[in-house]
């Protein structure tokens, strides 16, 4: 069954946290099959997306280091 990249990123992500999983009612091996039955184009671009996401996020500075930025 082919899935979204959105999709692949949720089964990829409940595949390696199970609270993630259980709040999506899956469990981790299911969300890793379900992973797996993506195409391989879908993956790759799910993972890439996360990757770059995940920069981002180490980019952009904290709401609290901003305070801390703003009060010194």
């Amino acid at each position: 069954m082919p899935f979204n990249p959105a999709q692949t990123r949720l089964f990829l992500a409940a595949a390696h946290n199970p609270d993630i999983a259980q709040r999506h009612g899956l469990s981790t091996s299911k969300a890793r099959s379900m992973a797996m039955e993506s195409p391989p184009s879908v993956r790759s671009q799910a993972m890439r997306q996360s990757a770059r996401a995940r920069a981002l996020r180490r980019q952009t500075p904290s709401v609290a280091e901003e305070k801390a930025e703003g009060e010194a």
